[in-house]
């Protein structure tokens, strides 16, 4: 078991929980608290303009287009895979991308809808998921991960009809 899990997980978990519960009681931006407090980088917010998804062979399929300051599209097979913004990749995975609606609720892809208010936050991947590329080489800054790929070599993961 302790080869299999990632160390404080569910520690992490509840101070994730905490930190939740604390913004929304004081007023504060929960996105904004989530990236200070675990190292994490706001990707957008917005409006959800679009959501497309499909279930094939039992994975959900999807993409999540966001119209706010900075336009987002975020590509998901269950998770989400990918965060771009005008072709420029922002966070893929191992590293998480998370969803939290404008009262500071995570919500699921199935949770989302047109029109919600959203914001999707970046967090940088344990080390164990990431052995072949370690952290202190992917390139990083306040906006999100940098990368020389396109948003359209990854977007097939979420492609769907549209």
């Amino acid at each position: 078991m302790k080869r299999s899990v990632i160390p404080n997980t569910i520690t992490i978990s509840e101070s994730i929980g905490a930190a939740i519960n604390q913004a929304q009681d004081a007023g504060s931006d929960v996105a904004t608290t989530l990236a200070e407090h675990f190292n994490g980088y706001l990707l957008g917010r917005g409006t959800v303009a679009s959501v497309s998804s499909e279930t094939r062979g039992g994975f959900d399929f999807g993409v999540v287009d966001i119209s706010g300051s900075r336009p987002l599209t975020v590509a998901f097979q269950n998770e989400n895979m990918v965060a771009s913004s005008h072709g420029e990749v922002l966070a893929t995975v191992p590293d998480l991308i998370s969803a939290v609606d404008d009262t500071g609720t995570p919500v699921t892809n199935a949770d989302i809808t047109e029109g919600m208010e959203v914001s999707y936050v970046g967090f940088p991947a344990n080390p164990a998921f990431s052995p072949v590329l370690q952290r202190s080489q992917r390139p990083r800054s306040r906006e999100g991960v940098r990368s020389d790929r396109t948003s359209n070599e990854l977007v097939s993961i979420g492609s769907v009809n549209r």
